[in-house]
């Protein structure tokens, strides 16, 4: 196994970037987003990335521009830090410390450096007045039982903030003197507040989805003593779940707010009249405001995407968009094997990560530019806002998806929930797409993001019950799913005269047992169906060739299978075991009793990648996410957790808390914030040969889960500097993008499973030993100088030999070793 130091794995792509109000600058033309660790500076107009401020180890909480200085901006962050940047360019300037995490901040305008902040304490939160430029509180003006939002008007007279039942509203005189707030109360709880741009209205959003406006406060603010109930108040109310964002316009005419409802509601206050923007797509989380046009505000959406638009022309203007989430209900196909936020492919040609998307789409993402490309509205879908405190139901999804060789053909399946005569859960479709007429080698993306692919083939309800693996043939147009209902059906695409449209060449089952996986090996000339057992099937003919049963004491249904490139091993992994199989001899050549999550083969390398769930791991609470490289194992010393050992998962190797430091520190890692407790890994990824029990390198995630990986395309990591040739790309269920940067993957010259094992004593490390195999009879023979120097053979080896031709004419030719080996064999048996 590889050192820590030879190990890393860092954060490329995903994260955040609607969760906290995003910042606009003076001039309009670039918006400053929080995403976990960084600040992201985007083209306004178009939406496309500028820069990042990097810098902050806790995740970025807000970004503010400063009112006397259009190019310098501040960010602050939970690791207590509060830093000045250079707008232009993005370079640090200066850093001062708050005692305390930092969970929102409003620069006063008219005021030099006076900063209003809300920060953790040990027990609570904390209000209070901060000068930018000394680095040095100013005073303590409110104590809170926890963060909550954080407001200031724009003439820079008032700030207020609510707690629960009550909104507080201050001067901002209270900054630098001892003043009391105007408390105004309500019968519901806030969820949102806002000042207007003069100060004289406030306007607070509460959990029943009504909108609570004071107006004159300039009169009770100046007497605090004075009753609220004898401030001027009036009650909107349109949204049937809890006000998500609400803000002012410049001008104080408009309201505008937002909820789950995933729609745009303009008040005008003036007359009572309201205007809609409807159709968003996902509930509204906050609103900001350009202040060089105040027609131009930007939504950002539960999904992950930050909309900006015009609402006088009710238009939208550009789009931002993170890594989407694959459900905004949570209610993913809960009795399938397939889950959309398990999935993840590489598209062939330009090695877009495809991910599963809300809205039942797929959406294409540029890992290493950390960009959306483009999206696939797979099915048709209308976001509809779900009840308050209702049971959730379930959104359409799509669960697979599958490329050609060349990209050119795409086959996705989507469920959707049925009505309530059905008899099933969901109704599942699967639809084979084809590139554009026209298109070149590049993924030409049209003006509005949409994925160059056009549906040619729309079956529903290809099996009877759940469809549980979708793979696509690595050279010919065959496409096989399996399902619980103990089928697996092979579709074939029509020839381009006959429209290329598809339809199901066969349909085959062995046993009566619901099957579970599917793989075809890397020449296309085998076909692996996983069920209780593992059966091998020609994949031109579809007959059947071999069936894998495993040894005694490895029962359970083969979760997932796939074939090692360049080798004749096949992993597979059930619900509590990876095992390695050798086709040559049709037997485990090892296995770990381990819970396997994930599971991905390299491409050309006869290497594969498991992703391992801690034990009993509690994930703790997110500073901004720190990479753990896992310790390697001394030499020589063999893998633990293998079943012939009697170890199971809470036994394997897994690092103690002064391990990781230690391996951080040289791994130079940053460190989490001091006023946290310590994050451990909770997820693991192992890269292994296939031929060797032990892993080649490892790695953990801190507070994260992996959810699946896949490895880079070599000709895409060759492009990459931080790549490398078995370079791992591993999505999390945060849905951020990981990539594995290993040093070196070469076999190490010690520990693991070495060349020096015979095959007896490999096969008993992972359970039953066969008979004697046609590759060691073939290969064995050869190597044995004494064969070939006109010693008189003994009678036993004349068996050998009469059993290794007959183990030749019985044996498919694909299986066979190269004549280069077979030939001398050959002669020596005569």
């Amino acid at each position: 196994m590889q050192t820590a130091e030879a190990v890393r794995a860092i954060q490329i792509a995903g994260g955040c970037l609607t969760e906290y109000v995003p910042s606009f600058s003076a001039d309009g033309t670039q918006i400053f987003l929080c995403n976990d660790a960084v600040a992201r500076c985007y083209n306004a107009q178009t939406g496309q990335p500028i820069f990042a401020l990097e810098g902050h180890k806790g995740v970025v909480t807000s970004v503010a521009f400063n009112p006397r200085n259009s190019k310098q901006v501040f960010t602050t962050s939970l690791d207590s830090n509060i830093r000045v940047w250079d707008s232009t360019n993005g370079f640090l300037l200066r850093s001062c410390e708050v005692k305390g995490p930092v969970r929102s901040m409003k620069l006063v305008p008219g005021k030099a450096s006076l900063a209003i902040i809300i920060h953790d304490t040990q027990s609570a939160a904390r209000l209070i007045s901060y000068d930018v430029s000394s680095g040095r509180s100013v005073r303590s003006v409110h104590k809170m039982r926890s963060a909550s939002q954080l407001a200031v008007s724009a003439d820079g007279e008032y700030f207020a903030t609510f707690e629960r039942h009550s909104a507080l509203v201050w001067p901002i005189k209270a900054a630098t003197k001892a003043r009391d707030p105007l408390r105004l109360h309500h019968t519901k709880s806030f969820t949102c507040i806002a000042l207007g741009s003069k100060g004289d209205s406030f306007a607070a959003g509460d959990a029943s989805g009504r909108i609570r406006i004071w107006h004159d406060l300039n009169a009770a603010v100046a007497a605090p003593e004075v009753d609220s109930k004898q401030v001027k108040c009036t009650t909107v109310h349109w949204h049937a779940n809890p006000v998500g964002c609400v803000a002012f316009t410049e001008d104080g005419k408009y309201l505008l707010s937002g909820g789950a409802e995933g729609v745009l509601v303009i008040w005008q206050l003036d007359t009572g009249v309201r205007q809609y923007l409807p159709r968003l797509g996902a509930p509204l989380r906050t609103l900001a405001l350009s202040p060089a046009d105040p027609s131009i505000v930007t939504v950002g959406l539960a999904d992950n995407a930050q909309h900006i638009l015009n609402f006088a022309s009710m238009t939208i203007k550009s789009s931002i968009r993170g890594i989407q989430p694959a459900n905004l209900s949570g209610d993913e196909n809960p009795s399938g094997t397939l889950s959309s936020s398990r999935l993840l492919r590489l598209h062939p040609r330009q090695g877009y990560a495809v991910l599963s998307a809300t809205g039942a789409c797929l959406q294409f993402i540029d890992a290493i530019g950390n960009q959306s490309v483009m999206r696939l509205q797979v099915a048709s879908r209308n976001y509809v806002a779900q009840p308050h405190q209702s049971p959730a139901f379930s959104e359409p999804a799509v669960l697979a998806a599958a490329f050609s060789r060349d990209g050119a053909t795409l086959v996705t399946l989507d469920t959707r929930p049925t009505g309530a005569l059905s008899h099933k859960a969901t109704d599942s479709c699967l639809r084979f797409w084809e590139l554009r007429l026209g298109e070149t080698s590049e993924l030409a993306v049209d003006g509005s993001g949409n994925a160059p692919y056009v549906l040619t083939t729309c079956v529903n309800d290809p099996h009877l019950k759940d469809i549980t693996a979708l793979e696509y043939h690595p050279f010919e147009h065959l496409v096989v799913t399996t399902s619980l209902d103990k089928e697996f059906k092979i579709w074939q695409r029509a020839p381009e005269k006959g429209g290329g449209a598809w339809s199901i060449r066969s349909v085959a089952s062995y046993g009566d047992e619901p099957l579970h996986s599917a793989a075809f090996s890397p020449d296309g000339s085998l076909l692996a169906i996983g069920g209780m057992a593992i059966t091998l099937w020609d994949a031109h003919h579809h007959t059947h060739s071999a069936t894998l049963v495993p040894p005694p004491g490895q029962p359970g249904a083969v979760k997932t299978l796939t074939f090692v490139a360049s080798s004749p091993f096949l992993v597979v992994a059930t619900k509590d075991t990876l095992m390695t199989w050798n086709l040559l001899t049709l037997s485990v050549m090892w296995s770990y009793s381990l819970n396997i999550t994930s599971l991905a083969t390299h491409p050309t390398l006869p290497q594969f990648a498991v992703s391992v769930s801690r034990p009993s791991a509690a994930a703790p609470k997110a500073t901004g996410r720190v990479e753990t490289p896992v310790p390697a194992a001394p030499a020589g010393k063999k893998a633990k957790g293998k079943k012939a050992k009697g170890k199971d998962a809470s036994e394997y190797d897994f690092p103690e808390e002064e391990e990781e430091d230690a391996a951080e520190a040289a791994a130079g890692e940053r460190e989490a914030p001091a006023s946290f407790p310590e994050p451990r890994a909770t997820s693991y990824a192992l890269l292994f040969d296939a031929a060797q029990s032990d892993p080649l390198a490892a790695w953990g995630l801190r507070d994260s889960a992996i959810s699946a990986m896949a490895f880079l395309n070599p000709q895409l990591s060759s492009k990459v500097p931080i790549a490398s040739e078995a370079s791992l790309l591993v999505l999390t269920q945060e849905r951020s993008l990981y990539l594995t940067s290993p040093k070196a993957t070469s076999t190490p010259e010690t520990g693991g499973a070495s060349e020096n094992k015979d095959e007896n004593e490999l096969l008993s490390e992972g359970g039953a030993v066969p008979e004697q195999s046609l590759f060691l009879s073939a290969y064995g023979k050869f190597k044995n100088p004494k064969a070939r120097g006109g010693a008189p053979a003994k009678a036993e080896e004349d068996g050998k030999a009469s059993g290794t031709l007959a183990a030749i004419s019985d044996t498919p030719s694909h299986l066979l070793p190269s004549l280069l080996s077979l030939c001398p064999a050959f002669l020596d048996s005569l």
